[in-house]
């Protein structure tokens, strides 16, 4: 990873972090505390982020879980071609692109007017705000994102169960 999107990944946690303190275990007492939290990269601790698909998306929390009551911060690896089906989350939320090329599109928007976010792209969305995401990249897609509230995804419409098997545009020509 070069300097560059080192130094916008940690711009962006400690933006996207600082509103609040991490819900859960030492990370808590540590802030409580006001000592630094570091976690290598061989320490995070990744998960199915939809339990009936082990070869879907994969989640890291760093700071909060899928359970809390709090803000949360987290890692997402999406797979090649990923599509999330349309789904809303019922609180703002921030995303910094660190690896691959995304798209984060609202309801109605056309494949061809989508912006392509690549890596130390970010975007805010509102909470309640309908869209979906697509990977677009081959070797798959890797953000950082932090919500102001509590863990959400909330698929809207039969036609927005996430869909691996649906291909995503392809990547435009660099």
């Amino acid at each position: 990873m070069n300097r560059l999107v080192v130094a916008m990944v940690f711009a962006a946690a400690m933006g996207l972090a600082s509103s609040s303190s991490p819900a859960n275990g030492a990370g808590a007492a540590a802030a409580a505390k006001k000592t630094a939290i570091l976690t290598p990269a061989a320490d995070i601790k990744w998960s199915s982020l939809l339990p009936n698909r082990p070869d879907g998306p994969q989640v890291a929390f760093v700071k909060g879980s899928a359970n809390s009551k709090a803000s949360v911060s987290f890692f997402i690896n999406l797979p090649k071609d990923f599509n999330s089906g349309l789904h809303t989350h019922n609180s703002d939320y921030q995303v910094v692109v660190l690896s691959g090329t995304m798209t984060n599109q609202l309801e109605g928007e056309a494949d061809d007017k989508a912006k392509q976010m690549g890596p130390g792209s970010w975007w805010f969305e509102p909470g309640m705000e309908k869209h979906f995401n697509r990977c677009l990249s081959a070797e798959g897609c890797l953000i950082f994102g932090a919500m102001n509230g509590p863990f959400s995804f909330n698929p809207v419409g039969d036609a927005a169960k996430p869909d691996a098997t649906k291909p995503a545009a392809p990547e435009a020509p660099k």
